[in-house]
Parts: structure tokens; C-alpha cells; sequence
């Protein structure tokens, strides 16, 4: 529940950044990663380590490491920095 929950958190930040043309289904994670890969090759590498080990790995997976856990939460951090500064930069 934790993981996903944080995961959830990532991508309502990012879809505060990223456009979306239908606003009534969310955005593969295929989409994210194409769209982040074109603004920062960094954030999409922490992208991908949020979408594995935050809701793959702990949502289905049962992953109970916490040195792991606690890695993938401080790289959802940053994303979420991330784009708190985008949209500052854009206001």
C-alpha cells in the first residue's frame, strides 16, 4: 500500500508538469518515460526506478528491503522537487 501510494504521488506531481491529451484516463507509464526522456534524461532514470521498485516491486512483489524501499522513496522525492521547480520556473 506504501509503495503504491508514493508512486500515486509521482505522478500526480509529474501530471501537473507533463501534458496530457485525455484528462479522463491516466498516461502509460510508456508515456511518461517518452515524455520525461525529452525534458531530463536523469528524472526518467529516477522515474524508472520509482515505477519498479515502488509499484512493481512493492506493490505486487511484496519487496520488503528497506535500505531499497527508503532509496526509491528519496528518488520520488526528487521527482517531486523536480517538478515543484519546473512549475515555479513557469509561473
Amino acid at each position: 500500500m506504501a509503495g503504491h501510494t508514493a508512486y500515486s504521488g509521482v505522478l500526480v506531481a509529474l501530471d501537473a508538469v507533463l501534458p496530457n491529451d485525455n484528462k479522463k484516463t491516466r498516461k502509460s507509464v510508456e508515456c511518461y518515460q517518452k515524455e520525461l526522456s525529452g525534458i531530463d534524461k536523469k528524472i526518467t532514470a529516477s522515474f524508472d526506478d520509482v515505477y519498479k521498485i515502488l509499484h512493481l516491486y512493492m506493490s505486487y512483489d511484496g519487496l520488503q528491503n528497506a535500505k531499497v524501499i527508503a532509496i526509491a522513496l528519496q528518488e520520488a522525492e526528487h521527482i517531486i522537487s523536480w517538478t515543484e521547480k519546473r512549475l515555479g520556473s513557469a509561473a
